[in-house]
């Protein structure tokens, strides 16, 4: 049953929609209805446990998706380049490791939202 159906037989869709905007919204943006969809499952008890949260240190080139919970501990300013390009670099921190996330072009917009401290 995937998360959506599951949250189906507990809540409206109404109540699915509002609580899909709000993560989406707590998470400034960076979720995907779909990743909201299983948070909200996860919460409820709804979904087994297949997706894992992965720490900072655990992140390997390899990887083309992972779930990750950090803190915001720095936003550099925004860059500009050449054909209407820019980017901004974001220090994010876990108890494992403190990494920099790059954000480019739209996603870059998505930090007008952040602040330090933000989860």
């Amino acid at each position: 049953m995937n998360p959506e159906e599951a949250l189906r037989s507990v809540m409206s869709e109404g109540e699915i929609e509002d609580a899909v905007q709000e993560r989406i919204e707590k998470f400034h943006g960076f979720l995907t209805r779909e990743v909201a969809l299983k948070l909200i499952a996860k919460e409820k008890g709804l979904l087994k446990e297949e997706e894992k949260i992965v720490k900072l240190a655990g992140l390997t080139p390899e990887m083309k998706k992972a779930t990750i919970i950090v803190s915001v501990e720095r936003i550099y300013p925004v860059a500009k380049y050449k054909a209407d390009k820019k980017s901004r670099r974001v220090l994010v921190k876990d108890e494992s490791a403190e990494r920099t996330l790059v954000l480019w072009n739209e996603d870059v917009d998505i930090t007008a939202k952040m602040r330090t401290g933000d989860v």
